[in-house]
């Protein structure tokens, strides 16, 4: 499953247990609010690794949510992150230090 970037996340959420690098559980399940109400649950926190052709980047603090049905990038996270991003009509640009 692909990643889809939404300005409106306040964090990053997989739903793929096993796309994750590092993992904890959650001790206490943290709910979220989704776009249309819905009230979904994450399980864990971890770390993941995106490659593309050109390069690689390392999401940290990623919620896992089993129940959602894609997974988000933060725009918030990743410029917190210092990562600039840049979209097109049909792309979104991703870069750090230049690359």
């Amino acid at each position: 499953m692909g990643w889809i970037i939404d300005s409106g996340a306040s964090r990053h959420l997989c739903g793929n247990r096993n796309a994750f690098a590092t993992y904890t559980n959650i001790s206490k399940v943290q709910e979220i609010t989704i776009a249309d109400g819905t009230k979904i649950k994450a399980k864990g926190v971890g770390t993941i690794e995106i490659v593309s052709q050109e390069s690689s980047m390392t999401l940290k603090d990623v919620w896992h949510v089993p129940d959602i049905c894609g997974n988000l990038l933060s725009v918030l996270r990743m410029v917190d992150a210092g990562y600039t991003l840049e979209f097109g009509q049909t792309t979104c640009n991703v870069r750090k230090a230049g690359v």
